[in-house]
């Protein structure tokens, strides 16, 4: 084989053409990835969603339970807007009856998720004085850090709730 400056350019130009070729077609693929991920139609600064007991796997109720003691609870979100996903609940029931918990609302028609963190009180259908603060998200939700969960139980044989998600703003929001 012959090293000569022509064959030496040949070879070089070649790598190099190969490396662009390669750096294009990263680049298209990157492109093309993003937007072709499961992403809502844009960032979203509140949400109503109905929240029930994933009774597949499980799960018979979304209430805090009688007796002390840590607990967990399995749940499926569901929304008016076309919205879903799924909820896990992480908490604790204490001997004077307060109960503290750590909610997950994954919401994956968003590509994304949020946790509220507070506590409940037993409430009857319709009362909405269930506020746990949004403690942190990612995705689409606009605010990532700050706002609330509002929670309107409406049946306590289940649990099932209504979740209303917000940011701090509560004048032109607690209409949604």
């Amino acid at each position: 084989m012959i090293n000569t400056k022509a064959t030496i350019k040949r070879r070089y130009a070649l790598m190099l053409g190969l490396m662009l070729a390669l750096l294009a077609a990263g680049t298209v693929w990157r492109l093309s990835d993003v937007k072709g991920s499961a992403q809502s139609p844009g960032p979203f600064t509140s949400a109503v969603f109905t929240v029930v007991p994933d009774v597949a796997h499980g799960a018979t109720t979304l209430n805090p339970p009688a007796s002390p003691g840590p607990f967990s609870q399995l749940g499926i979100i569901a929304s008016a807007s076309g919205g879903g996903g799924t909820f896990r609940r992480m908490g604790t029931r204490f001997a004077d009856g307060s109960t503290l918990v750590v909610d997950q609302y994954d919401l994956t028609s968003f590509n994304g998720s949020m946790t509220a963190e507070g506590s409940l009180n037993d409430v009857a259908v319709g009362d909405q004085t269930q506020l746990l603060g949004l403690s942190g998200a990612i995705g689409t939700y606009r605010f990532n850090s700050g706002g609330v969960v509002a929670i309107t139980v409406t049946d306590t044989a289940s649990g099932t709730f209504v979740a209303r998600v917000r940011p701090n703003v509560f004048d032109t929001f607690d209409a949604r």
